[in-house]
């Protein structure tokens, strides 16, 4: 899927199943009566400096086992998550009402259109791709992916991840809320001797893929004029780098004053564009030039400032002279 505005996808992070570790590793979200068996992974993936995301479709690897008849059209649901990096290099929350719902998350059946269930390293239909409903945008930052199905032991069996030989970033955590499986209740590394290490696993990374655009996040160099009178409207230039046509907009904003939107807004190239602000009674004082497109915002801070017109001078009644209207000093007055 694409979104307007943006090119179709692309391949955005990509972590392949490993080449000699096949296994699944368990993960689900059990029925009611199973609660304390609930487990989540999660692994990280970096948004690179000065770029936006927009993730399009996410592809997760998997498996499933324990039962006659291993699909996962068994499950009730298909989820994912998105958690920003916290305090020690760790998701900033938990999934399934266990913490937090994260910056981002989406539900979907298995039998929904956008998902395409197929088989894991194990030959299992149990791996998915899904087109998201709302495309996540993320600007620059390390972030956690989690996803997991909702599935009952007595109607599913069980759902595991795969593994990558990719060695990118932070060691992808576990946790196991309820602590069933006798596994730590925090996030944990994966290969920890505490979690799946126990049982011999050495990699580091979750087999997933995700999918979307990249762009450039706007950056606002200048104004021409950077001032103006709050009793009409100014037109202005705007440059800078990464303006994109049909999907920018502008603002002045300032602490404590209502925003001033742009209006009459044409993006000349990547680098300039032109506007128009309505300054007519907006408050005195310095603003901020906000340029925003679908890759993020760019903020020249205190970059325009908002004016009072000068006070009328009226001086024709004025005598510059110095002298007296009445010269009594020579008049020639009788008295």
């Amino acid at each position: 899927m694409h979104i307007g505005g943006v090119a179709s996808a692309d391949e955005l992070w990509v972590q392949d199943v490993s080449s000699t570790n096949t296994n699944a590793y368990a993960t689900q979200d059990f029925e009611t009566s199973s609660d304390a068996y609930d487990i989540f992974w999660a692994d990280d993936f970096v948004v690179p400096s000065g770029k936006t995301w927009i993730i399009e479709s996410i592809h997760v690897n998997g498996d499933c086992w324990n039962t006659a008849s291993p699909n996962l059209l068994n499950a009730s649901s298909l989820n994912c998550y998105i958690f920003a990096n916290a305090s020690g290099d760790v998701p900033d929350g938990m999934p399934a009402g266990y913490g937090g719902d994260g910056i981002w998350q989406e539900s979907w059946s298995p039998s929904d259109a956008n998902v395409t269930i197929s088989n894991g390293s194990l030959g299992t239909p149990c791996s998915w791709d899904v087109d998201v409903v709302t495309p996540p945008v993320l600007s620059e930052g390390v972030y956690w992916l989690a996803c997991y199905p909702a599935m009952d032991l007595s109607v599913g069996g069980q759902w595991g991840f795969n593994v990558s030989d990719t060695t990118n970033g932070f060691v992808a955590k576990v946790v196991n809320p309820g602590g069933g499986f006798g596994f730590p209740t925090t996030w944990t590394d994966i290969n920890d001797a505490s979690t799946f290490g126990s049982i011999g696993l050495t990699q580091q990374d979750v087999a997933f893929s995700l999918y979307g655009t990249e762009g450039s996040t706007p950056v606002v160099s200048s104004i021409d004029p950077s001032e103006g009178t709050n009793d009409g409207v100014v037109s202005v230039t705007i440059t800078g780098e990464n303006f994109v046509e049909g999907d920018t907009d502008a603002k002045l904003s300032g602490p404590a004053k209502a925003d001033i939107p742009a209006s009459n807004l044409t993006v000349v190239d990547a680098n300039t564009l032109t506007c128009d602000f309505d300054l007519t009674g907006a408050e005195p004082g310095m603003y901020d030039v906000v340029v925003t497109t679908l890759y993020g915002e760019g903020v020249l801070e205190d970059g325009f400032e908002v004016t009072e017109p000068a006070a009328d001078d009226d001086t024709d009644d004025d005598d510059d002279t110095g002298d007296d209207d009445d010269d009594n000093g020579g008049c020639g007055c009788a008295f």
